[in-house]
């Protein structure tokens, strides 16, 4: 299973434009749709155009000021429980801002 949401969503994202996940990918992505229903539909509605519209619309009225302390309570959570810089430290800091730029164009 994956240690942070952050990588099941890349799989799932990576699952959903038809790129090729390897056997370590489908097993995390298989683990993690099998703790609840709707973890087991998530990846396929994310192949669904017409779910992948109705839902950007919903984000469109999403309270931005909401959306960013959410931001900044994650990345809070992760930095604390992360004493140590490591490599992954600065990438993960960096997908998140592309996560809010994402959201602010929205």
């Amino acid at each position: 299973m994956p240690k942070h949401p952050i990588q099941i969503e890349e799989l799932i994202i990576k699952y959903a434009r038809g790129r090729r996940l390897t056997q370590q990918e489908w097993t995390q992505l298989r683990d993690w749709q099998s703790r609840s229903h709707e973890h087991g539909d998530l990846p396929e509605k994310f192949r669904n155009p017409e779910w992948l519209r109705e839902n950007l619309r919903r984000l469109e009225n999403v309270p931005t000021d909401r959306m960013w302390n959410f931001i900044r309570e994650r990345i809070a959570l992760d930095i604390q429980n992360e004493p140590q810089l490591s490599p992954g430290h600065l990438q993960r800091v960096r997908q998140w801002a592309a996560y809010a730029a994402a959201i602010v164009a929205l």
